[in-house]
């Protein structure tokens, strides 16, 4: 992909590496807390969380400064049609492509991957808080082709809020999550193939 140039190119790249480093550092402190935290050593893990509280403030301070970079950069493109150009080559040159499932059929996801579309575009979608989705919601990405959905939910999570009567009475109100959940209920199906569950988070760190 060619890569596009602004005035704030080369200050973007500086935030962002600078950005990879103190989030990298950010892991290390939490894996610090945790370790002390495992071996007793209380005074140790108080140290370590100031050192990660004062990182998170400068971490959010190059947050501030990253995107208000990346709008200047974004903005230096101000034409429309430089503006189509430059998401198609950020699109078409990523390996992983984030979206809301409302927004993933936008005019430049259509354009590259509907349209001109060669193949298969993605390996496989996943779609997390998948029980909160409705199930129309859910089948968009399929457009594209995917062959691999991977849904992440809670079956015991609200479901996703259907205001028209009609729309619940025909069960629209009930996630694909859900269904394929309910499915295997009513079966009894022991067969745990295509199913894992996640039974450890990575959220925050031990309490202390």
């Amino acid at each position: 992909m060619e890569t596009k140039e602004s005035p704030e190119s080369c200050k973007l790249r500086t935030l962002t590496e600078e950005h990879s480093l103190l989030k990298k550092n950010k892991t290390c402190l939490i894996a610090s807390i945790d370790a002390a935290n495992k071996n007793g050593q209380s005074d140790e893990a108080r140290m370590y969380a100031r050192k990660l509280e004062q990182l998170e403030g400068q971490i959010e301070g190059v947050d501030r400064s990253l995107n208000e970079c990346m709008k200047n950069h974004y903005n230096y493109f101000n034409t429309e049609r430089m503006r189509s150009a430059f998401k198609k080559d950020v699109i078409s040159g990523s390996q992983v492509i984030f979206s809301t499932l409302n927004s993933c059929r936008s005019r430049e996801m259509e354009n590259l991957f509907v349209q001109n579309r060669r193949g298969t575009a993605f390996l496989c979608c996943i779609i997390d808080e998948a029980s909160q989705c409705t199930e129309p919601e859910s089948l968009t990405p399929l457009v594209f082709g995917i062959s691999k959905l991977v849904l992440i939910g809670d079956p015991d999570q609200l479901p996703a809020t259907v205001t028209s009567p009609y729309a619940a009475r025909n069960r629209f109100d009930q996630s694909l999550f859900n269904r394929f959940y309910s499915s295997r209920l009513s079966t009894n199906s022991e067969d745990e193939e295509g199913v894992l569950m996640l039974d450890t988070q990575y959220r925050m760190a031990a309490k202390c």
